[in-house]
């Protein structure tokens, strides 16, 4: 007759009372909370036909009735003629005898330790705040005031407008001097002027609305001079013949194909080529 049965998947080992003796209290109170937990599974190791055989055979059943059997059986566990042994927790490895290892020892490394044959990252140099742009409406006399050769405020280069190379304030007076002597007259029209005359004119002196990409041109007629952008169509226009809100010379601002009227003219251009 078995001594124990062995049942692995709960862990444990099932005895006869009078097989086992418990040494103390605690290990009395694991094992009927052992059983209670397998008693709990019961309905699993009772289609166990292995355990059943050994319980059978532990218990000394022969009757061929199977659930009168597993009845018996069962009713040996509740009233304790089997007693139900867990295993015990390992604390650390188990060698060959069955004694309980210590554990190896934990080794922590700091990120210093781990890292310290890593290259060290080189320290970000100092942030300069970049300066901000500066818009052409901020130096627009100095730039129409200086000569071929000068520094603009914003470090380029000024070049020659106009056939006789002076600054742009020469240039316009160039414009006015030798060329709207030659401009053809026009007849004034009730009812059709306003306060831009020169769209009145005549084809002759009409301002081309499209031009060389990023290229002036100077009306011979009017003297208006008029910047084109990326697709050639009009960017700018500076005009100098009349009196627009009160401003002469003023500039008008494109936009979608649309010149500024009315309050938005300005002084002057507040775009930065």
């Amino acid at each position: 007759m078995p001594s124990g049965i062995r049942a692995d998947k709960w862990s444990l080992t099932l005895y006869l009372r009078r097989d086992r003796c418990f040494v103390n209290s605690d290990e009395k109170q694991r094992a009927a909370e052992s059983a209670r937990r397998f008693l709990a599974d019961a309905s699993d190791w009772m289609r166990d036909r292995a355990i059943m055989a050994k319980l059978r055979a532990l218990l000394g059943i022969d009757e061929a009735d199977t659930s009168n059997a597993r009845w018996k059986i069962r009713r040996a566990i509740e009233t304790g003629e089997i007693v139900t042994v867990p295993d015990l927790r390992r604390s650390g490895v188990c060698c060959s005898h069955g004694v309980d290892m210590p554990k190896p020892r934990s080794v922590t490394f700091t990120p210093s330790q781990l890292f310290k044959g890593a290259p060290r990252i080189s320290s970000a140099g100092s942030f300069d705040r970049p300066a901000p742009i500066r818009l052409f409406a901020d130096d627009c006399m100095a730039a129409w005031l200086a000569r071929p050769g000068d520094v603009l405020p914003d470090g380029r280069i000024a070049t020659a407008i106009g056939a006789k190379g002076g600054s742009m304030l020469q240039s316009l007076r160039d414009v006015e001097h030798d060329s709207l002597g030659d401009a053809a007259p026009f007849e004034y029209r009730p009812g059709s002027a306003s306060s831009d005359v020169f769209d009145i004119a005549s084809q002759e002196t009409k301002t081309p609305n499209t031009g060389d990409s990023w290229a002036w041109y100077t009306n011979p007629g009017s003297g208006q001079m008029r910047l084109y952008g990326d697709t050639g169509a009009p960017v700018i226009d500076l005009d100098f013949d009349h009196v627009h809100n009160g401003l002469r010379p003023h500039a008008h601002n494109w936009n979608d194909g649309v010149r500024d009227g009315g309050d938005d003219v300005v002084p002057f251009s507040p775009w930065n080529p």
